[in-house]
């Protein structure tokens, strides 16, 4: 891997690992709601950035790879494990659909939506894992007290709230996919233009 790419593979992993290991922490210990679509939206802008500026083929397994180490080691217990497996996925969805499709704007809105998407369906899979299928039986009996409190006549079930949810995932997703593709075409790569020429 040539200097400048790997300059910039340490630029991302640094920042990546540095706001996974400070925020994420805070945010992981703190249970505040939607803390997963935060953080992977964070990751979707790097993965996506990181791509702009480097083609080279699996660069986005290295990237998350060394995120989800570093994560593992200093996060400290606070859902570390289950964090870095989570990083290193959606490294893993980014590198699949940039080796199938070039880096552009339908991609990254592509790889934007499954990689916020999926920490949404990797949190369904852990509670379903610890809890047991049981989990949504009692999802299920809640919201139904809950809209009888509120007097609301339609029944929304488990599956619905599932499927609303899935789709806001997927529509912000999309949204930070295609903003980041725009911002690392438009801003970064002339930066690291014009540092380029500055240097010479």
């Amino acid at each position: 891997m040539e200097r400048n790419k790997r300059n910039i593979l340490i630029f991302f992993a640094g920042l990546w690992a540095f706001v996974e290991v400070s925020l994420g922490t805070v945010l992981s210990l703190s249970k505040v709601p939607f803390r997963g679509m935060l953080m992977a939206s964070f990751a979707c802008f790097i993965l996506i950035s990181f791509r702009v500026l480097n083609h080279t083929p699996r660069s986005s397994i290295y990237l998350a790879t060394i995120v989800s180490v570093v994560k593992l080691i200093f996060s400290f217990g606070a859902g570390a494990l289950n964090s870095a497996i989570a990083i290193f996925i959606e490294g893993l969805i980014a590198e699949i659909i940039f080796s199938l499709i070039r880096v552009n704007l339908f991609s990254s809105i592509l790889a934007g939506a499954l990689v916020v998407l999926y920490p949404f369906f990797h949190s369904l899979f852990t509670q379903t894992v610890i809890f047991g299928v049981d989990i949504f039986k009692l999802y299920n009996r809640i919201l139904s007290e809950l809209q009888q409190i509120l007097k609301i006549n339609n029944t929304i079930g488990v599956l619905e709230l599932i499927l609303f949810f899935s789709i806001l995932y997927l529509l912000i997703g999309s949204i930070v996919g295609a903003s980041s593709f725009w911002f690392s075409k438009n801003v970064l790569t002339r930066i690291i233009h014009y540092g380029k020429q500055a240097r010479q």
